[in-house]
Order: structure tokens, then sequence, then C-alpha cells
């Protein structure tokens, strides 16, 4: 369900599950659906499935160095949560990013600010519209950035070239 959910970028920005097969899509739909949804679900799994199909699993984690601006109540859940996925048999790797996330933020915020105002400029500019105050100023900003500089900015598709491709 992604009622209420507004990508600010085509390019970045994906609402749903990255899955090889609609079990494993499936295990991460009925962790994310809330509890009184979860008793109803036509995909609802067993915790004995749920270890099966995690049994073997290949998951990418991002490294311990990455996450120190993160705040203490999430990385505490990241940790617990990658600590089940191992349990269950899943092998957790550490991706061997070739640049710090944080140096991909130039890049990412053009992209997703210039997509951002293109879709939603205008709604951005009426005021009279409801709209999270720490959005609206980064897409009216979106709005005076250079064609040449969004362009730029998809050129160096890291994280598909590098990444990705190992997983």
């Amino acid at each position: 369900d992604t009622q209420g959910v507004a990508p600010l970028s085509k390019t970045l920005d994906s609402i749903g599950v990255f899955a090889k097969t609609m079990a494993e899509t499936a295990l991460v739909y009925d962790a994310l659906v809330d509890d009184h949804k979860r008793a109803t679900s036509a995909h609802a799994m067993t915790t004995e499935s749920a270890r099966k199909l995690l049994q073997g699993l290949r998951i990418g984690r991002i490294a311990q160095h990455e996450l120190k601006d993160v705040q203490a109540e999430i990385v505490k859940a990241y940790e617990e949560t990658l600590e089940f996925l191992k349990s269950a048999g899943a092998h957790i790797t550490t991706l061997e990013l070739p640049c710090a996330i944080a140096d991909l933020a130039p890049m990412a915020v053009n992209i997703m600010v210039t997509e951002g105002a293109a879709a939603y400029g205008a709604l951005a500019n009426d005021l009279t519209k409801p709209m999270d105050s720490g959005i609206r100023p980064r897409l009216q900003a979106g709005a005076k950035l250079l064609a040449i500089d969004y362009i730029a900015a998809l050129k160096p598709n890291i994280i598909e070239e590098t990444v990705c491709k190992r997983f």
C-alpha cells in the first residue's frame, strides 16, 4: 500500500520491495504491514516458513562506519534485524562501496530536488497547500538548478555500476 507516499525522485525513490521471488516479497511485505493487517494477509508466513526462505539468502549490509550519523534507536533496530536474519540462516555481507555514502549526497540531492521540483514545484510554491516544512524549501531550490547539473548528477551512476552488479 503506497497511500500517502509521494516519491520525490523517480530515479532514486522506489516504493516497494526489491526481491527475486514472490516468496521473498511476501516475507518483506508481512514484516512491513500493520499487525491488524498481518493476521488477514493472504501471504502470511509462519516463522518456520520464513526461516526456510531466509536460509542461504545473501543480504548486503551497510558498513558500520556509514551509520555514525544515524539515530541510535534506528541503528539498534537495524542491528537486531540483521541478527535475526543471520540466525535464520541468511548470509550477511558488508558492502564495500567505492566511496562513502556521504560522498554520494551532492549527486543524490541534485537528482532528488530537480525531479521533485518538476513533479511538485507548483504545489511547493502554493503556500496554502500542506507540505512538509523540510521538503518545501528543497523543492523550491530544485527549481533553480541548471539542467546541466541534473544531467551531470545522473552520469556517474556509481551505485548501479559497482554495487548492484555484485548482488
